[in-house]
């Protein structure tokens, strides 16, 4: 027999020493109190009467008898507190199962249960000290369905695990050594958590009851068991003991780094059916350079004693495959002009094209979204070398391609990303719209001239049909509270939300309890509510019942799972600062941002300095270190019983805390949390502290580890999302650029007219009906009743409460708060008011990407498509035959049919037939436009952030576009090819766009004033709604942001000139030209204001009550105040005393 090695015999002593003053203290409490208690003690005989009680206080002798009489009561108190934590804490320790503790034990029950957890830690003690020889049976691996002979299974001394015979066995099995073991010591063995002991009884259902299990018991555990560490074995075995995984087992051990990556390299983990050709393909784009990866990984330790990589068509699931950096290896197949492309290869779905290298030979880029491989690629090899093969078939992993180091994780399901993505698109959202806002009439504000790789790909990630489901659990949660109050019921309590892509589910905290509507019983004990499903109308106008929920990460379906967290009340993070740091980002990134998270306080300490004055709303709080924060804990709870008092109830209150605990620190919060009882609901996310004993009723997450975890809450394996430091830099340096002045207007654009002061915008009001279309229009609106339409319709409803849906992504043409049909409601006769035209002919369908939104959002954009109203001629606008002549002109010089890129509005290209890719060609063909100088790498990633195109992928399109677009009259083809491949991409320079024309309009017509107001309003005939459309690319945000802004700056010029009184006087046009502003941007509060000026000089009060409430519906939508100068201004038109005789 082997005798104990070192390390293990003083861990030994150490346990049977701690377990001797255990139970020594055990025994003192137990009998010593009550022995003192009994001896020393004094009690009375009986139950005294009043008189015996005044007369012992009254008496010389007494008093001292009384105190100690006092004290002795006290002491027996004390000690029956003490027996009520102990009997409540044997069955937890006996049955080794996590259960909640009565907060009014307190302290006793947390000190009986440290004495009892060091009497248990004597049988584990015991077993960890036992010679390997005691548990050397293993059992024997099954045979694969392709009956293919089994290979002999991996053994190594001191090892218990195997891997499991039955068919049904979800992992490995441990047999029970003679000294014995208990189910806690394997959960803690194995799967590296004591508390996942009830996974191994679940399992296991025939497990006895008793601490220690009896020896020679097979023990079935789950699948993510790993092995201890063990020594690799020799060189000459290693070969012989080869094992292939079937498709469903799992690697024993956990993957760890065998060496860090410098630069851009990286490592991947081998997973079942894989190759040497696959993984090069997967992580490269190029599965011929597997000998390059060979060669880097040839001979290289591996981690937990994994086979080194000797033959590369030997490879086992769980060893670490190095990538060398992009210099080190072969570069993929660049993308080529279509000269040498061959039908029927690349793009079986598009056009005939395939993208080939010099050498004719196709590149291999397996896993594209729209070229993907149904097995992965193997390399040449000789016919006689064997070639593992897995017992059964595998599927190729999923792989998303891009870049090789993603910023934002988990990177390879969108999902994952969806709420977080969507939290931050909002804010920078609700940021630029605060800074367009505040910039003068002229001005640009400031903006990166491209945007970062993390804000490309969460803009993305944010219009995902997964992001949708956050917005559905949010109408569908306050529909439950609505419910919940209709029946005079309590809100059922929740651990949990799943949202999938058909249904978001909801975990009630009592798994008994009967579906309230409008969740229906679904997979048990989960509820569930089809997206499908028709929800209250006004279920958006209920208070959010669990503002604490925040996504903690996706389970193995790609489902996102949102984590309850006053429910949890405590999560301990195992592991580095580092890793902690990114998953309490991601949560305090998406809690500020979340639409039912409106009443949370939450409190980051030790990260996240500035997040409370980058983001547009005040949820965070940020301290220092954690000793600050338990402070502050402390605080608001005297602060929550204080208003208890009173009748008030405080909202939840969240601590996300990345500095290390100090003992201090600890117990503050864990006492302070101890008497939160109902009086407020909270959550504290922290490190582990030294002194777990204070908090061992949490959960317990590992923040290194990036596979799945289990969350007992939610009852399943979780992987948890997390956001890069880089990312995090990526995310605070855009929010801090959205809070920088605006550039001063220069060059022509410092003749736009500035805004009039408050006090003199009121121009004079029309005395009354008279002759003309205006007078007829204020009759009209005369007859009409306050905030409501001419034809006594009320005004537009409101709007929902701000969700999570970015407002871009609501409807496809304008931004989901309609065409502005208020401005037609003003005037008697619609079509005096024309709604903006295109040249080029009628408004286009919506795009191929309305058909990917959610349904709720393709209803609600269906709602507000309205036919346009017919649009006169210009000849009979006011003024158009005395002011056509200028020296001026649109930049038309292009023959008629060359081709017309439009921008402004969703992106099109005239003249060119519609084709099946046509939306993505005419994207690809605006980048080339105004983007000019990128090569192939940036074109891949412009178009697709988060999976670029593949090379081929790209070919096929600028093949597409090539054929799409033809010659010119010269017979150049408008997409020329390049002479080199160093050669960036770009377009003819004879093709036209739109933006250009409008911009070299503006800049022309602005200087000379009223007289340039025709030139002005046929560019703004132009804009078709939001430029780029509502679903735009990242790449296109900069500009974007430069057209919104210059076509308010022109809408407003036009409607300032028009609304003087003078030669130019036409509100009409005035009218049109802020319809067509506000289209291009809805949220711009300054032509709001010049469309309550032209109201009023109308003098239609309905009008102008109708432009009032849909200011108020953009603001409610925004949840953002209304402007200073808005105020002052509707104060001045409301108040003013000509304009009370309209009415």
């Amino acid at each position: 027999m082997s005798r104990p090695l070192p390390h293990r015999t003083v861990a030994l002593a150490l346990r049977l020493l701690g377990a001797a003053a255990s139970l020594t203290a055990l025994l003192a409490l137990l009998g010593g109190i009550p022995w003192v208690l009994v001896s020393a003690g004094t009690l009375p005989h009986g139950v005294p009467s009043g008189a015996d009680i005044a007369d012992t206080l009254t008496s010389s002798e007494g008093g001292g008898q009384v105190l100690f009489t006092l004290l002795t009561l006290l002491a027996w108190c004390g000690w029956s507190w003490f027996m009520l934590g102990l009997l409540a804490e044997i069955p937890r320790h006996l049955r080794r199962r996590p259960t909640r503790r009565h907060r009014r034990l307190g302290a006793p029950q947390r000190l009986a249960g440290f004495l009892l957890g060091g009497l248990l830690l004597l049988p584990a003690g015991t077993a960890v000290a036992a010679p390997a020889s005691t548990v050397a049976a293993t059992a024997p691996q099954q045979p694969a369905p392709d009956h293919s002979p089994p290979a002999p299974a991996l053994a190594s001394a001191g090892s218990a695990v195997s891997t499991s015979p039955p068919a049904a066995a979800k992992g490995p099995v441990h047999i029970v050594g003679a000294t014995g073991e208990t189910v806690w010591d394997l959960a803690e063995k194995y799967l590296g958590s004591g508390p996942r002991a009830q996974e191994i009884r679940r399992l296991n259902p025939g497990l006895p009851q008793s601490p220690l299990l009896p020896p020679g018991l097979e023990i079935q555990l789950p699948a993510d068991a790993h092995t201890p560490a063990s020594p690799p074995p020799a060189a000459h075995q290693q070969d012989h003991n080869a094992i292939q995984l079937t498709a469903e087992e799992r690697p024993l051990s956990r993957p760890s780094q065998p060496r860090r990556a410098s630069g851009t390299q990286r490592t991947h983990t081998v997973r079942p059916g894989e190759t040497l050709s696959s993984i090069a393909g997967q992580e490269t784009g190029d599965a011929s350079t597997w000998p390059r990866l060979y060669e880097a990984n040839r001979d290289h330790p591996q981690p937990d004693g994994a086979p080194r990589l000797k033959d590369p068509d030997l490879i086992y699931p769980g060893q670490k495959i190095l990538i060398p950096a992009r210099s080190d290896t072969l570069p993929g197949a660049a993308p080529e002009d279509d000269t040498n492309e061959q039908p029927g290869q690349a793009d079986k779905h598009s056009d005939k094209g395939e993208a080939h290298d010099d050498t004719g030979k196709p590149s291999a880029r397996p896993g594209q979204r729209e070229q993907q491989p149904s097995s992965p690629a193997t390399p040449d090899q000789d016919p006689a070398a064997p070639t593992p093969t897995p017992s059964a078939p595998a599927p190729a992993p999923e792989h998303e391609p891009g870049s090789s180091s993603p910023l934002i994780t988990p990177a390879r399901t969108a999902g994952v990303l969806a709420s977080l993505a969507a939290a931050v698109t909002l804010a920078l959202t609700i940021r630029r719209i605060l800074q367009r806002r505040r910039a003068n009439p002229g001005q640009r504000i400031a903006m990166p001239p491209e945007p970062s790789p993390t804000e490309a790909q969460l803009a993305q990630a944010a219009q995902a049909p997964q992001a949708h489901g956050i917005h559905r659990l949010d109408l569908a949660l306050r529909a439950l509270a609505a419910q919940a109050s209709h029946d005079e019921t309590a809100v059922p309590d929740i651990r949990g939300a799943r949202i999938t892509s058909s249904a978001v589910q909801i975990l009630p905290a009592d798994p008994t309890a009967e579906p309230v509507t409008p969740f229906t019983q679904g997979p048990s004990p989960w509820w569930t509510l089809d997206h499908d499903t028709d929800l209250p109308a006004d279920a958006a106008q209920n208070d959010a019942p669990h503002p604490g929920l925040a996504t903690i990460g996706s389970d193995a379906a790609g489902n996102l799972m949102l984590l309850n967290l006053p429910h949890s009340g405590v999560v301990l993070l195992d592991g580095e600062r580092g890793p902690r740091e990114e998953i309490l980002t991601s949560l305090a990134l998406e809690l500020a941002m979340s639409p039912w998270a409106s009443g949370v306080e939450v409190v980051v300490a030790g990260f996240g300095d500035g997040l409370n004055t980058l983001l547009p709303t005040a949820r965070i709080a940020h301290m220092a270190t954690g000793a600050q924060a338990a402070r502050d804990f402390a605080e608001r709870l005297l602060e929550a019983h204080q208003e208890h008092e009173t009748g008030l109830r405080r909202t939840p209150y969240l601590i996300l805390c990345a500095a290390e605990l100090d003992a201090d620190s600890a117990w503050s919060i864990a006492e302070t949390l101890s008497h939160t009882t109902d009086l407020m609901k909270v959550a504290v996310i922290a490190p582990t502290p030294h002194t777990t004993l204070l908090f061992d009723e949490s959960e317990r997450l590992s923040a290194n580890d990036r596979q799945p975890q289990h969350i007992y809450a939610l009852e399943t394996d979780v992987t948890l999302q997390r956001l890069t430091r880089q990312a995090y830099q990526d995310i605070t340096t855009a929010l801090a650029t959205s809070g920088e002045e605006p550039h001063p207007a220069e060059g022509p654009w410092r003749h736009v007219p500035t805004e009039p002061h408050a006090r003199a915008a009121a121009p004079a009001p029309a005395p009354g009906p008279g002759p003309g279309p205006d007078a007829d229009r204020a009759a009209a609106g005369s007859r009409t009743v306050q905030r409501n339409d001419p034809d006594g319709s009320p005004p537009p409803a409101p709007l929902v409460k701000r969700s999570f849906t970015p407002p871009e992504a609501s409807d496809p043409d304008t931004g989901g708060l309609g065409v502005f049909p208020a401005l037609l409601a003003a005037s008697a006769d619609p079509a005096a008011v024309p709604q903006p035209f295109s040249p080029a002919g009628p408004r286009t369908t919506p795009t191929a990407e309305h058909k990917n939104m959610g349904k709720g959002q393709a209803h609600r954009a269906e709602a507000v498509q309205h036919e346009p109203s017919a649009v006169p001629s210009r000849a009979t606008h006011h003024g158009a035959a005395t002011e056509a002549s200028s020296p001026t002109a649109l930049s038309t010089a292009a023959a008629p049919s060359t081709p017309r890129i439009q921008v402004l509005g969703p992106v099109t290209i005239s003249g060119v037939a519609a084709s099946k890719h046509g939306t993505r060609e005419a994207q690809l063909a605006a980048l080339l436009h105004l983007r000019p100088g990128r090569d192939a790498d940036a074109l891949c990633a412009d178009m697709d952030p988060s999976s670029p195109w593949s090379p081929e992928t790209l070919n096929a399109r600028l093949g597409g576009l090539r054929r799409s677009l033809g010659n010119d009259p010269d017979g150049n083809p408008y997409v020329p090819r390049r002479a080199v491949k160093s050669d960036p991409f770009r377009l003819s320079d004879k093709i036209c766009c739109d933006w250009h024309a409008f911009h070299k309009t503006a800049e022309q017509e602005l200087p000379r004033g009223a007289p340039g107001l025709p030139l002005l309003e046929e560019a703004l005939d132009q804009v078709r709604g939001r430029p780029f459309g509502a679903q735009t690319l990242p790449w296109s945000e900069p500009l974007q942001q430069e057209m919104a802004m210059r076509i308010v700056a022109v809408a407003h010029t036009v409607a300032t000139h028009r609304l003087h009184k003078g030669p130019h006087h036409d509100l009409t046009l005035a009218r049109r030209a802020i319809s067509t502003g506000l289209e291009a941007d809805e949220y711009s509060e300054l032509l709001f204001r010049d469309w309550f000026r032209i109201e009023y000089a109308a003098g239609n009060r309905a009008g102008l009550n109708t432009a009032i409430a849909r200011l108020e519906q953009v603001n409610r939508f925004l949840g953002l105040p209304t402007e200073l100068e808005t105020e002052e201004l509707l104060r001045d038109l409301l108040t003013h005393p000509s304009a009370t005789k309209l009415l």
